[in-house]
């Protein structure tokens, strides 16, 4: 037999015995059960809220917590146990990982932003206050300045009539006096909520749905394969816009349904990738052994698409920002929700050109996110397919 025969029976005769060394002492994983834990905790404590506590006190400070606040937290956890931890737990990879994505200058300089905008849209809302002010109504941008007469008490200097721009509100104002940095940090926080909670729903409804078509085939596959058609075929922006005259305008119904309905493109790569890795030696010997579906499932095909899967659930949060933008900007969102779709919107009405920063200034950080999720989706993917 030639050495190279040889050698991939050796390779599949190692990887089989890896496989089944390991049977006995399976389990449910760590991070899952941690996973499972705190959403059980959060679930609870919203409950608390919902049922027992009193429903005109906040719960914590003057906080109460909220169904997007439960999903996003789930997400955080999500994202913490089963993202951070494992690159965390093997620096090797991570190392690896960091070096292909350093040689991308762009990558780097828009993960780095993406990082901003991650941390200010977690915990900004909390530091700064985006109440309204009627004394500060339409102040301009630091380096601007805009005509007193549609400034109300101008807070920088004045001259020839004209309200400059102050470091008191380096942004400028919008219409109700709130700060642009402040409806910025609003921005971002819904950008955020937005990327973390859809994912939560579409990776591992894609990839249940992805693997289980592509490695037991027959039956399975035609029926989640025709769903998957059928569901294509009424776009998840027509759905929201039958349910909000059912049940009103939020972005816990806007995270359900693109969350719910935004996985079916993923699941079809999933599928894709599960097919070619069912015929690969390695697999075919252990169905051979008589190794359990499940176990050939979790420790060889899992790990293979879960690179596929991130990737491509990645490429879609660019997307569902532009749509929410979207439909904040035709007013079809909640409009206590200060998304930057509706700060543009807001900045539009009355004298746009005179009054042109409240518009502006959420369309460049608008601009930009959606830039930088673009890059670094594309870089991703070159990152985990070198």
């Amino acid at each position: 037999m030639p050495a190279s025969d040889d050698s991939s029976d050796v390779s599949c005769s190692s990887r089989l015995q890896g496989l089944l060394s390991g049977f006995d002492s399976d389990g449910l994983p760590w991070n899952t059960a941690v996973f499972a834990a705190a959403t059980a905790v959060f679930i609870t404590i919203y409950a608390y809220d919902l049922l027992v506590h009193p429903p005109d006190a906040p719960l914590v400070a003057s906080w109460r917590p909220t169904a997007v606040d439960l999903l996003f937290a789930i997400s955080l956890v999500g994202f913490a146990v089963f993202v951070v931890a494992p690159l965390r737990t093997d620096r090797e990879r991570t190392a690896r990982y960091w070096g292909r994505l350093r040689q991308n200058r762009l990558a780097v300089v828009s993960s780095a932003y993406l990082l901003v905008v991650f941390v200010f849209g977690t915990v900004g809302p909390f530091l700064f206050d985006s109440a309204a002010n009627p004394t500060r109504i339409l102040q301009p941008p630091v380096g601007f300045s805009a005509s007193s007469y549609i400034v109300s008490d101008c807070v920088g200097p004045t001259t020839d009539l004209l309200c400059h721009g102050s470091f008191r509100h380096p942004l400028g104002t919008g219409t109700y006096g709130r700060d642009m940095f402040t409806l910025v940090v609003e921005g971002m926080r819904v950008t955020v909520v937005i990327g973390f909670v859809t994912s939560m729903f579409v990776v591992p409804i894609a990839t249940v749905v992805g693997v289980s078509a592509g490695y037991l085939g027959g039956w399975v596959d035609t029926l989640t394969m025709r769903y998957v058609d059928i569901q294509q075929t009424l776009p998840a922006f027509v759905v929201y816009l039958i349910a909000i005259y059912v049940f009103g305008r939020s972005l816990f119904l806007f995270l359900l349904v693109f969350g719910l309905l935004g996985w079916g493109g993923v699941a079809r790569v999933v599928r894709s990738e599960v097919l070619s890795l069912r015929e690969e030696p390695f697999v075919t010997v252990a169905r051979s052994a008589g190794v359990k579906r499940w176990n050939i499932v979790r420790h060889h095909i899992l790990p293979h698409v879960r690179e596929t899967v991130v990737v491509a659930a990645t490429r879609q949060i660019p997307l569902l920002v532009l749509v929410e933008a979207a439909i904040s900007f035709m007013n079809l969102n909640d409009m206590t929700l200060l998304s930057w779709g509706e700060t543009i919107a807001r900045g539009t009405q009355g004298a746009p050109t005179v009054t042109w920063w409240v518009s502006t200034v959420p369309v460049v950080f608008l601009t930009l996110t959606v830039v930088a999720l673009s890059v670094f989706g594309d870089a991703l993917q070159d990152v985990l397919d070198a």
